[in-house]
C-alpha cells in the first residue's frame, strides 16, 4: 500500500505542482507564488545568465577600455533589476509575458499552455512548446516541487 501512495505521488505531483503554479500566476496569489518559488535561487541564477549574456555581447564588440569598465559596472545594475524583478509580482509578469509566444497570444493563455517535461540532472522544466527554450526549471525541495531557475532561451 505504501509503495502505491508514492508511486502515485511520484507520478502525481509534478503535474499538481504545474497546476497550483499556473493558478497562483494567474491570480496573481504572492503568498501561492512564494510556495512554488525559491526565490534566492532564481535570483542567483538568473543574474549569472545575465552576466554571461552581457559578456559574451562584449567580448563579439572587441571590448576595449570603455567595454571593460561597462562589464564591471553592469555587475550592480544587473543585480538591482533582477532584485527588483525576481519577486512574486515580477514572476507572475514572467509567466504571463516572457512565455507568451512572443506576443502573439495573450499572456492568460500562455500560462495556460504550460507543458511539463523532465530534465536531468532530475527536475521538471515548464514551458510554452510553441516559446522555445525559455521556460522554468523546478526541482524538488522538501517533498514540494520549486521553481530554482529561469531559463531565457
Amino acid at each position: 500500500m505504501g509503495l502505491l501512495l508514492l508511486v502515485g505521488w511520484a507520478v502525481a505531483s509534478p503535474f499538481l505542482a504545474l497546476r497550483g503554479l499556473q493558478q497562483a500566476i494567474l491570480s496573481k496569489d504572492k503568498a501561492a507564488i512564494e510556495r512554488y518559488v525559491d526565490f534566492e535561487r532564481v535570483r542567483t541564477d538568473l543574474t549569472a545568465q545575465i552576466r554571461e549574456k552581457v559578456r559574451q555581447q562584449l567580448d563579439a564588440n572587441n571590448q576595449n577600455s570603455l567595454g571593460r569598465l561597462a562589464t564591471m559596472l553592469s555587475g550592480g545594475i544587473i543585480n538591482q533589476v533582477v532584485n527588483r524583478v525576481v519577486t512574486p509580482e515580477g514572476l507572475a509578469d514572467f509567466g504571463a509575458d516572457a512565455l507568451n509566444n512572443q506576443g502573439q497570444q495573450g499572456g492568460v493563455e500562455a500560462v495556460r499552455q504550460w507543458r511539463l517535461g523532465l530534465e536531468w540532472p532530475p527536475g521538471l522544466r515548464i514551458y510554452n512548446p510553441q516559446r522555445g527554450g525559455a521556460g522554468l526549471r523546478m526541482e524538488l525541495q522538501d517533498w514540494r516541487w520549486k521553481v530554482v531557475a529561469v531559463n531565457l532561451g
